[in-house]
């Protein structure tokens, strides 16, 4: 789907629609932070406002609670469990 500024996004009836083209138990990803892939891990709904962010390394939307004044709609988040470096364990 594509915003009435031009922008695609996804809803989650065209989600539903290509998820339908994969084998039940294939395993669901997403990007890394830095590189390669995390687990996707939960969905949950938060109430965001758009296009408030403009720093080249993070999205464009946030979590409405950060930004009361703004309009905010409920979206779909799907969340990956990202490592923490610090539980690495160490070597002996």
């Amino acid at each position: 789907m594509v915003s009435s500024e031009g922008k695609r996004h996804m809803t989650v009836q065209e989600l539903i629609s290509q998820l339908t083209q994969y084998p039940l138990d294939m395993r669901v990803m997403v990007e890394g932070y830095e590189f390669g892939f995390e687990d996707l891990t939960e969905l949950n709904v938060e109430n965001v406002v758009f296009d408030v962010n403009k720093e080249a390394y993070g999205g464009p939307h946030d979590i409405a609670a950060l930004h009361p004044t703004k309009p905010a709609i409920p979206a779909l988040i799907l969340t990956a469990t990202f490592h923490d470096d610090d539980k690495t364990p160490s070597i002996p």
